[in-house]
């Protein structure tokens, strides 16, 4: 494991999340906000606005063989009903009984366990763990749908990508590829 990326909740719509925080099957359709904003980043990142979803793996499958433990706070939540009208109140839902569970006890067991780990941690659930995080640098940043809810760039511009590829290289660690399939930016012709 070189990064350990913690998100908040699963999708909380049935047959969207995949076990993969931020990841989805590459026949979802639409993508969810969040992997929405991620990929804008990504095209920041790699100074390319062409950059588009079929330029990336959105099981993010690379990512983790690449050794980025992508988790989130919360391992369930109530579902989503598209008839219901408390989309909003879903994200959360159980993150009380995972706290307890399990994730405090797992981030104390990572940060005794671990050797040169890069720990990110997306939006305030995600944060609540850093103080677990005493061996490893840890990285702390706004959540990816953060801009889709308030419209503002907040997670875009962020540089998180660099941020953390900086931080690999300060424990001589390798880089990430970020832009999965070739992991180079496609060609713009």
């Amino acid at each position: 494991i070189n990064v350990v990326m913690l998100g908040q909740d699963p999708y909380p719509v049935p047959g969207v999340a995949t076990g993969i925080a931020f990841g989805v099957n590459e026949d979802i359709g639409s993508l969810p906000p969040s992997l929405e904003v991620i990929l804008g980043e990504l095209a920041n990142w790699a100074k390319n606005p062409f950059i588009v979803e079929k330029d990336l793996d959105i099981t993010l499958m690379d990512w983790m063989s690449q050794g980025v433990l992508m988790l989130n706070a919360s391992l369930t939540c109530d579902e989503y009903n598209l008839e219901d009208e408390t989309f909003l109140f879903k994200n959360g839902s159980h993150s009380n009984y995972w706290r307890v569970v399990l994730m405090e006890q797992l981030f104390e067991w990572f940060n005794e366990n671990l050797k040169d780990v890069v720990f990110v941690f997306l939006g305030k659930k995600a944060q609540y763990y850093n103080k677990f995080i005493t061996n490893h640098v840890y990285i702390d940043a706004v959540h990816p749908v953060a801009d889709w809810y308030t419209g503002k760039n907040m997670f875009r511009g962020s540089q998180i990508f660099d941020l953390i590829n900086q931080e690999l290289n300060n424990i001589n660690k390798k880089e990430i590829k970020w832009l999965i399939k070739d992991s180079q930016p496609p060609q713009i012709p």
